[in-house]
C-alpha cells in the first residue's frame, strides 16, 4: 500500500490531481463497489461510484447480495471459451 500513497502524493503534487476522486471514481460508464463479507451469508456490495445501471439494475439501487451479483455473471462468454481451450491446451501437452 506504501506504494500507492507514495504515487498518489506524487501525482497529486506534481499534477494538482487527486488519484482516487479524479481518475478511479469519476467515470459514469462503471460502477465501483465495495464488498463487504463480514456476514458470510449475506455478502453485500455497496456502490462506491458510478450507477448500478451500468450493469443493467435499477439507477436507484444502491447495494446488492453476492448471489444477485453472481447471477449476473456470463460464463459462457468469449474470453471464457478462450481461456478455458488455453487452459485444456497446457494440461495435454
Amino acid at each position: 500500500m506504501n506504494y500507492f500513497v507514495t504515487s498518489e502524493q506524487y501525482i497529486k503534487d506534481k499534477y494538482d490531481v487527486d488519484v482516487v476522486k479524479d481518475i478511479l471514481l469519476d467515470r459514469e460508464d462503471r460502477a465501483i463497489l465495495l464488498m463487504d463479507a463480514t456476514n458470510k451469508t449475506d455478502v453485500l456490495f455497496h456502490l462506491l461510484s458510478g450507477s448500478l445501471s451500468t450493469l443493467g439494475l435499477s439507477d436507484d439501487k444502491k447495494t446488492m447480495k453476492f448471489d444477485d451479483f453472481y447471477l449476473l455473471i456470463d460464463y459462457d462468454n468469449k474470453y471464457a471459451q478462450i481461456s478455458s481451450k488455453k487452459e485444456v491446451q497446457k494440461i495435454h501437452r
